[in-house]
């Protein structure tokens, strides 16, 4: 059994994704929970998300896109968010760990000061190279700036196996 995650000391959250679906699935009530309470939040997501569908008849890679960032503001607008809240980078997906350097630098210039900040980013274990690169670079970024790193699983929870879990870390 965990905690539950307390708020009280932070003043500032910063949500990281791979993928837009990926801060609702892995840190939705977080969202919710920060902006319901008042602690201003940002979402920096990484990929328009636009390779899920390999060789889909109705939506390619264009379209889906297209798609998968209007359903990232609406997500974030029933979290709490504003739209001007999330930012979108226009990496391509499945490549994240190309882009590290970059992602790294947007997430920093996001956070700034992050003293008082918690920083939320997919499980650097968490089985998919996209989420695991987007992990390392919040983990950087984290240290650069001084903020509170929490992460998060996606992939984990149907690839892993709960022994896998480093429990004791958190």
């Amino acid at each position: 059994e965990l905690p539950l995650l307390d708020l009280s000391s932070v003043r500032r959250v910063v949500v990281t994704a791979a993928h837009p679906d990926d801060e609702s699935l892995g840190a939705g009530g977080l969202i919710a929970t920060a902006t319901a309470s008042g602690v201003p939040t940002n979402l920096l997501v990484a990929t328009a998300g636009e390779g899920s569908h390999p060789g889909s008849p109705t939506h390619p890679p264009e379209v889906l896109a297209r798609v998968r960032r209007r359903e990232l503001v609406s997500a974030a607008t029933v979290l709490g968010l504003e739209e001007s809240a999330v930012t979108t980078l226009a990496v391509p997906d499945g490549r994240v760990v190309e882009h590290l350097d970059q992602i790294t630098a947007a997430i920093v210039d996001l956070v700034g000061d992050g003293r008082d900040t918690m920083l939320v980013a997919p499980y650097r274990a968490d089985g998919h190279p996209d989420h695991e690169a987007m992990g390392r670079c919040a983990a950087t970024a984290g240290h650069r700036t001084g903020a509170l790193l929490a992460e998060y699983p996606i992939w984990m929870w149907h690839a892993g196996e709960p022994a896998e879990v480093p429990w004791s870390r958190f």
